[in-house]
């Protein structure tokens, strides 16, 4: 599944689309043996975390499921995969700081068409938007 960095919000329709969005981000599912798998509700989550994990498995290149192969749940599965690619919270404040100085100091370069600007001004927009939450995004593209 090679999805570039900045599209979470399409991850997320993939997979609720495939009805696995959920498992994703369930923190209390836990692999059961066989024979502990005595209510019809367990067996449905071992079949959902089943399908997840085949699903985002059939999508990662080499390095990436060497990186997760060894992982049971999905929502391990998921979380080092986006750590991995989206980078921490750390990180991403980092990255947030830079594209509001981005923002702040944005202006025309001399010869600049206004279409190139305008893509300039949106690609920092994009980037805010990728990287923050709603609360801490205090700019958007029609300000």
């Amino acid at each position: 599944m090679a999805i570039p960095n900045g599209r979470v919000g399409w991850r997320r329709s993939l997979l609720a689309s495939q009805d696995i969005w959920d498992a994703t981000q369930s923190t209390t599912f836990v692999v059961r043996p066989v024979a502990e798998r005595t209510t019809p509700e367990i067996v449905a989550q071992h079949e959902a975390n089943a399908k997840a994990v085949n699903f985002l498995f059939s999508g990662l290149g080499p390095m990436n499921y060497e990186r997760v192969s060894h992982l049971k749940t999905v929502r391990e599965i998921w979380s080092l995969l986006s750590a991995h690619h989206e980078g921490t919270t750390t990180i991403k404040a980092r990255l947030v700081e830079t594209y509001r100085r981005e923002y702040e100091n944005f202006v025309q370069k001399p010869g600049e068409l206004v279409d190139d600007l305008f893509g300039r001004f949106q690609s920092i927009i994009n980037k805010l938007r990728v990287n923050s939450t709603p609360v801490e995004l205090p700019y958007t593209d029609h300000q």
